[in-house]
């Protein structure tokens, strides 16, 4: 058992509670580690796939044969903490092996499993929603759906998209995909483009905040990648824009008490005419 994919196995993790759960052909076993002492009192979830193939596909996989290495043989190599099989001959499976993996289910850090803090109990409801307990007796549940997180080519390689400034918004063609997830499926996803630029004036604002000295326009710009697995919910990642509007002059100092009192004004003036665009803006 490991706590990062990458480094040697987490000998100190030991299993205190265990739940199973069925998906197609593979059994998904989640697992809370016993309680600890430590000052932040955490504990990582777990998950492993267990299911049955050929001893070809597990070797293909890069999993450890149990059998290869006994007690003569000295103990197993650091790689068996991720994958290994052993043959099922003489069971109800048939010929084969069963091949047990441990498998990614957050992202961060390359963590194999989530944090819960002082849980010692799992249930699992499905292999995307888990039910905890913890030490103070409290449940919660925690989610494993999987989702596209948000990143830099939503909001900046698609700027590159040019559409009317007129702020009708734009729609791109569904685009069907294959992903993988961390546990190592694949499932269909439909990802979909929207944007739209549009000109400040459009949007109502005064008119010394609709163009610049020269007469170019002020521009407000809404993109939206929307991201659904089949069967699941559609999740969105949104970015916004504006032309920097300019702040008001200040005053040459020594101020004189006549700038002053217009500045403030303007400073004042300025403020609620951004509040009012990013409310514009969110609907």
């Amino acid at each position: 058992m490991q706590r990062y994919p990458d480094q040697a196995p987490d000998l100190q993790y030991r299993p205190w509670s265990i739940d199973v759960v069925e998906e197609g052909a593979k059994e998904i076993i989640f697992i809370s580690g016993e309680p600890n002492t430590r000052a932040d009192n955490l504990n990582y979830l777990r998950r492993i796939d267990l299911e049955h193939m050929s001893q070809e596909s597990a070797i293909g996989l890069g999993c450890v044969q149990v059998s290869a290495h006994t007690a003569s043989a000295g103990h197993l190599p650091q790689s068996a903490a991720e994958c290994r099989y052993f043959p099922s001959a003489g069971n109800v499976a048939g010929n084969g092996s069963y091949v047990p993996r441990v498998s990614k289910i957050q992202l961060d850090a390359k963590m194999v499993g989530p944090v819960s803090p002082g849980a010692i109990g799992v249930a699992a409801i499905s292999t995307s929603e888990l039910v905890v307990s913890s030490v103070k007796n409290q449940l919660a549940t925690v989610d494993l759906t999987d989702t596209i997180r948000c990143s830099d080519w939503m909001t900046e390689d698609l700027a590159a998209w040019q559409v009317p400034k007129d702020g009708i918004p734009q729609y791109s063609n569904p685009l069907r995909v294959q992903l993988e997830t961390l546990a190592g499926s694949t499932s269909p996803w439909t990802i979909r483009v929207t944007r739209q630029i549009g000109t400040l004036s459009q949007l109502g604002l005064p008119a010394p905040y609709q163009a610049n000295q020269v007469g170019d326009p002020f521009t407000w710009s809404k993109q939206m990648v929307c991201t659904q697995a089949d069967g699941g919910q559609t999740s969105c990642c949104v970015a916004k824009r504006t032309s920097a509007i300019p702040l008001p002059e200040s005053c040459v100092k020594p101020a004189q008490p006549a700038c002053t009192a217009r500045l403030e004004i303007e400073m004042a003036d300025y403020e609620y005419t951004v509040g009012s665009l990013m409310k514009r803006l969110e609907a």
